[in-house]
């Protein structure tokens, strides 16, 4: 019983921990968005690795496809685009967060 108590809580403390830091990655868009709309903010544009922040994405969103039992399918290659990185990711985070909506309970969802 203890053991299955400890894993309990390890678990519901890494579901904390990902869900804190989905909430800090959300604050952060939204502080980007109003700096956008007060033009004090800068685009950069460069070169970006699509697939570690796709990866990153789909961890942020982790509790959301747990609790929807949705199946996620990563088919990205390597890929560079020029784009500025914080769009990039608030793209990325709003079309996977609409994906899981959409596919329903037990649904699924491929990314490439």
């Amino acid at each position: 019983m203890r053991k299955y108590l400890l894993r309990s809580r390890r678990r519901n403390s890494d579901k904390i921990q990902t869900a804190t830091g989905s909430l800090q990655e959300a604050m952060e868009e939204l502080l980007m968005w109003s700096k956008t709309q007060m033009s004090a903010f800068n685009i950069q544009i460069k070169p970006v690795e699509v697939l570690p922040i796709m990866t990153e994405t789909l961890d942020s969103v982790q509790l959301n496809v747990e609790a929807s039992h949705t199946e996620i399918e990563i088919i990205f290659q390597p890929t560079l685009v020029n784009t500025d990185e914080y769009f990039l990711r608030t793209i990325l985070r709003n079309l996977l967060q609409n994906a899981i909506k959409s596919a329903g309970r037990n649904g699924k969802v491929s990314m490439g």
